[in-house]
């Protein structure tokens, strides 16, 4: 898979959770939405990282950070 198409995986995974959200059909709250967050992040930083698109790089990676964090922090409060 070339770096373009995991590019635009990663922000239709990422875009997609949103717009869920948005519609009502997923909760911000959930595993699923925090999972989907972090997989679409590191995979858009991931694509970044070999075309040195170092901004691209930190808001991803930090996206992905900041989903995981709240998908840990769920889980220790389950």
């Amino acid at each position: 898979m070339t770096l373009a198409l995991l590019e635009w995986a990663g922000a239709l995974v990422v875009l997609s959770a949103f717009g869920l959200v948005q519609l009502g059909r997923l909760s911000p709250e959930s595993d699923r939405y925090f999972l989907v967050n972090v997989v679409g992040g590191l995979v858009l930083a991931g694509v970044g990282v070999p075309t040195q698109q170092w901004g691209f790089v930190v808001l991803n990676g930090a996206w992905a950070a900041i989903a995981l964090q709240g998908l840990l922090a769920r889980r220790r409060r389950a």
